[in-house]
């Protein structure tokens, strides 16, 4: 599996991004909150179901590559 992030805008709490899921066209939408390190799902990507959780890859993004304006990650 692979993520295909795109920081979309950021505040002091949350950042807001655009996501695709084995594309890189960005059809999906969560707003991760930097304070509990959990990420919402605001709309899914093509591809995208609940049976596969952001949480990790998320996580990933915005603590091991600092909040990158984009960025691909492989999980999995």
């Amino acid at each position: 599996m692979w993520w295909y992030f795109v920081k979309l805008s950021e505040t002091e709490n949350t950042i807001l991004y655009a996501y695709g899921f084995e594309s890189k066209e960005t059809t999906g939408q969560f707003e991760y909150d930097k304070a509990k390190g959990k990420a919402t799902i605001i709309k899914y990507a093509d591809n995208h179901s609940e049976s596969t959780d952001i949480q990790y890859p998320a996580y990933q993004l915005v603590h091991k590559y600092g909040h990158l304006d984009k960025k691909m990650i492989a999980y999995g």
